[in-house]
Protein backbone atom coordinates (compact mmCIF):
# COMPACT_ATOMS: atom_id res chain seq x y z
CA UNK A 1 0.00 0.00 0.00
CA UNK A 2 1.47 3.55 -0.91
CA UNK A 3 1.63 6.24 1.04
CA UNK A 4 -1.05 8.08 -0.03
CA UNK A 5 -3.11 5.09 0.40
CA UNK A 6 -2.19 4.82 3.73
CA UNK A 7 -3.23 8.16 4.83
CA UNK A 8 -6.60 7.79 2.47
CA UNK A 9 -6.91 4.29 4.74
CA UNK A 10 -6.60 6.61 7.90
CA UNK A 11 -8.75 9.18 7.07
CA UNK A 12 -11.36 6.87 6.37
CA UNK A 13 -10.47 4.99 9.60
CA UNK A 14 -11.01 8.04 11.46
CA UNK A 15 -14.52 9.16 9.55
CA UNK A 16 -16.27 5.89 10.02
CA UNK A 17 -14.52 5.68 13.86
CA UNK A 18 -18.74 6.29 15.33
CA UNK A 19 -20.49 4.45 12.36
CA UNK A 20 -20.63 0.88 13.28
CA UNK A 21 -21.74 -1.31 10.79
CA UNK A 22 -23.11 -3.98 11.94
CA UNK A 23 -25.34 -3.40 15.75
CA UNK A 24 -28.87 -5.04 16.95
CA UNK A 25 -30.58 -2.10 15.94
CA UNK A 26 -30.14 -2.05 12.07
CA UNK A 27 -32.59 -4.03 10.09
CA UNK A 28 -33.94 -3.16 6.40
CA UNK A 29 -37.46 -1.32 6.79
CA UNK A 30 -39.86 -4.14 5.74
CA UNK A 31 -38.75 -6.33 9.10
CA UNK A 32 -38.77 -6.24 12.74
CA UNK A 33 -36.16 -6.73 14.69
CA UNK A 34 -36.59 -8.16 18.58
CA UNK A 35 -33.12 -8.59 20.94
CA UNK A 36 -34.35 -11.26 23.40
CA UNK A 37 -33.20 -12.48 26.35
CA UNK A 38 -33.36 -16.75 26.87
CA UNK A 39 -35.14 -18.66 28.23
CA UNK A 40 -38.50 -16.44 29.28
CA UNK A 41 -38.06 -14.58 25.32
CA UNK A 42 -37.95 -11.36 27.02
CA UNK A 43 -37.80 -8.55 25.12
CA UNK A 44 -34.70 -6.43 25.31
CA UNK A 45 -34.56 -3.98 22.52
CA UNK A 46 -37.51 -3.62 19.71
CA UNK A 47 -36.69 -2.02 16.28
CA UNK A 48 -39.04 1.10 16.18
CA UNK A 49 -41.29 0.21 12.93
CA UNK A 50 -43.14 -2.17 15.61
CA UNK A 51 -45.27 0.95 15.77
CA UNK A 52 -46.28 1.29 12.28
CA UNK A 53 -46.23 -2.36 10.98
CA UNK A 54 -48.09 -4.30 14.21
CA UNK A 55 -49.02 -0.73 16.03
CA UNK A 56 -47.09 -1.41 19.07
CA UNK A 57 -45.24 1.34 21.16
CA UNK A 58 -41.89 0.66 21.33
CA UNK A 59 -40.83 1.79 24.47
CA UNK A 60 -44.15 -0.29 26.19
CA UNK A 61 -42.87 -3.91 24.68
CA UNK A 62 -39.20 -3.47 26.31
CA UNK A 63 -39.48 -6.19 30.03
CA UNK A 64 -42.41 -7.95 28.36
CA UNK A 65 -42.31 -11.32 26.63
CA UNK A 66 -42.16 -12.23 22.85
CA UNK A 67 -46.31 -13.52 23.11
CA UNK A 68 -47.23 -10.45 23.62
CA UNK A 69 -46.48 -9.54 20.35
CA UNK A 70 -46.70 -12.65 18.52
CA UNK A 71 -49.13 -14.98 21.05
CA UNK A 72 -48.69 -17.63 22.70
CA UNK A 73 -48.53 -20.12 19.81
CA UNK A 74 -46.23 -18.13 17.94
CA UNK A 75 -43.86 -17.60 20.57
CA UNK A 76 -43.40 -21.26 22.12
CA UNK A 77 -42.34 -22.18 18.16
CA UNK A 78 -39.87 -19.36 18.42
CA UNK A 79 -39.02 -20.90 21.69
CA UNK A 80 -38.65 -24.36 20.42
CA UNK A 81 -36.75 -23.02 17.40
CA UNK A 82 -33.93 -21.19 19.38
CA UNK A 83 -33.25 -24.46 21.33
CA UNK A 84 -30.94 -25.64 18.76
CA UNK A 85 -27.59 -24.58 19.01
CA UNK A 86 -27.18 -23.35 15.06
CA UNK A 87 -29.44 -21.90 12.82
CA UNK A 88 -27.37 -22.59 9.60
CA UNK A 89 -30.18 -25.24 9.07
CA UNK A 90 -33.45 -24.61 9.97
CA UNK A 91 -36.08 -24.99 8.10
CA UNK A 92 -37.84 -22.11 6.39
CA UNK A 93 -40.25 -20.67 9.39
CA UNK A 94 -43.38 -18.33 8.20
CA UNK A 95 -46.01 -17.16 10.40
CA UNK A 96 -48.70 -15.11 10.15
CA UNK A 97 -49.45 -11.90 12.73
CA UNK A 98 -52.21 -9.26 12.73
CA UNK A 99 -52.77 -10.61 8.98
CA UNK A 100 -49.45 -9.95 8.32
CA UNK A 101 -46.80 -12.86 6.58
CA UNK A 102 -43.85 -12.70 8.01
CA UNK A 103 -40.28 -15.05 7.48
CA UNK A 104 -38.54 -15.67 11.17
CA UNK A 105 -34.99 -15.45 11.40
CA UNK A 106 -32.89 -16.31 14.24
CA UNK A 107 -29.41 -15.88 15.54
CA UNK A 108 -27.68 -14.95 18.57
CA UNK A 109 -25.90 -11.86 18.88
CA UNK A 110 -23.26 -12.07 22.23
CA UNK A 111 -25.72 -13.09 24.87
CA UNK A 112 -28.93 -12.25 23.20
CA UNK A 113 -31.21 -13.60 20.83
CA UNK A 114 -31.94 -11.90 17.74
CA UNK A 115 -35.08 -12.63 16.29
CA UNK A 116 -36.28 -10.91 12.90
CA UNK A 117 -38.99 -10.90 11.13
CA UNK A 118 -39.29 -10.51 7.66
CA UNK A 119 -42.58 -9.11 5.76
CA UNK A 120 -43.19 -11.34 2.81
CA UNK A 121 -44.47 -9.75 -0.43
CA UNK A 122 -47.51 -11.35 -1.73
CA UNK A 123 -46.87 -10.45 -5.31
CA UNK A 124 -42.75 -12.19 -4.81
CA UNK A 125 -44.56 -15.31 -3.53
CA UNK A 126 -46.42 -15.79 -6.42
CA UNK A 127 -43.85 -15.99 -8.69
CA UNK A 128 -43.68 -20.06 -9.99
CA UNK A 129 -41.29 -21.94 -9.00
CA UNK A 130 -39.98 -22.33 -12.99
CA UNK A 131 -39.59 -18.72 -13.09
CA UNK A 132 -37.30 -18.44 -9.68
CA UNK A 133 -35.14 -21.10 -10.92
CA UNK A 134 -34.83 -19.89 -14.64
CA UNK A 135 -33.36 -16.91 -12.95
CA UNK A 136 -30.91 -18.89 -10.57
CA UNK A 137 -30.16 -20.27 -13.72
CA UNK A 138 -29.27 -17.05 -15.85
CA UNK A 139 -26.81 -15.91 -12.62
CA UNK A 140 -25.07 -19.25 -12.93
CA UNK A 141 -24.60 -18.92 -16.66
CA UNK A 142 -23.35 -15.20 -15.74
CA UNK A 143 -21.13 -15.84 -13.21
CA UNK A 144 -19.86 -19.08 -15.30
CA UNK A 145 -19.24 -16.70 -18.29
CA UNK A 146 -16.92 -14.07 -15.73
CA UNK A 147 -13.80 -13.75 -17.60
CA UNK A 148 -11.76 -12.57 -13.88
CA UNK A 149 -12.55 -11.96 -10.06
CA UNK A 150 -13.89 -8.36 -10.57
CA UNK A 151 -16.81 -9.15 -12.74
CA UNK A 152 -17.78 -12.16 -10.89
CA UNK A 153 -17.96 -10.50 -7.57
CA UNK A 154 -20.37 -7.29 -9.95
CA UNK A 155 -22.36 -9.96 -11.51
CA UNK A 156 -23.39 -11.86 -7.87
CA UNK A 157 -24.14 -8.35 -6.28
CA UNK A 158 -26.13 -7.31 -9.10
CA UNK A 159 -27.88 -10.31 -9.37
CA UNK A 160 -28.45 -11.17 -5.99
CA UNK A 161 -30.00 -7.31 -5.29
CA UNK A 162 -32.66 -8.30 -7.98
CA UNK A 163 -33.35 -11.35 -6.74
CA UNK A 164 -34.14 -10.04 -3.37
CA UNK A 165 -35.24 -6.62 -3.87
CA UNK A 166 -32.62 -5.29 -1.12
CA UNK A 167 -31.47 -1.63 -1.58
CA UNK A 168 -27.92 -2.45 -1.27
CA UNK A 169 -25.87 -5.43 -1.53
CA UNK A 170 -21.78 -5.53 -0.87
CA UNK A 171 -19.13 -8.01 -1.38
CA UNK A 172 -15.93 -7.27 0.90
CA UNK A 173 -12.23 -8.28 1.09
CA UNK A 174 -10.53 -8.40 4.38
CA UNK A 175 -7.03 -7.72 4.94
CA UNK A 176 -5.14 -9.81 7.61
CA UNK A 177 -5.73 -7.03 10.53
CA UNK A 178 -9.46 -7.52 10.17
CA UNK A 179 -9.75 -3.72 8.01
CA UNK A 180 -12.47 -4.49 5.03
CA UNK A 181 -12.87 -2.93 1.28
CA UNK A 182 -15.85 -2.83 -0.16
CA UNK A 183 -15.02 -4.60 -3.82
CA UNK A 184 -18.27 -4.35 -5.46
CA UNK A 185 -21.41 -3.28 -4.91
CA UNK A 186 -25.21 -2.83 -5.91
CA UNK A 187 -27.35 -0.35 -4.87
CA UNK A 188 -30.51 1.73 -5.43
CA UNK A 189 -30.18 5.14 -7.27
CA UNK A 190 -30.42 7.47 -4.78
CA UNK A 191 -28.14 5.92 -2.52
CA UNK A 192 -24.53 7.14 -1.36
CA UNK A 193 -21.38 4.54 -3.05
CA UNK A 194 -19.44 2.78 -0.40
CA UNK A 195 -17.64 0.87 -3.61
CA UNK A 196 -14.18 1.19 -2.76
CA UNK A 197 -14.29 2.36 1.01
CA UNK A 198 -12.12 0.77 3.69
CA UNK A 199 -13.95 0.00 7.13
CA UNK A 200 -11.99 -0.48 10.10
CA UNK A 201 -12.21 -4.35 11.75
CA UNK A 202 -14.28 -2.28 14.61
CA UNK A 203 -17.01 -1.67 12.39
CA UNK A 204 -17.35 -4.93 10.54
Amino acid sequence: MSQLDKDAFEVLLANCADEPIQFPGAIQPHGLLFTLKEPELTILQVSANVQSVLGKVPEQLAGQTLDCVLGAGWAEVIRSASAHESFADAPRLLMSVDGIEFEALLHRSEDALVLELEIQDKAAQAISYSERTGNMGRMLRQLHAAADLQTLYEVSVREIQRMTGYDRVLIYRFEEEGHGQVIAEASAPAMELFNGLFFPASDI
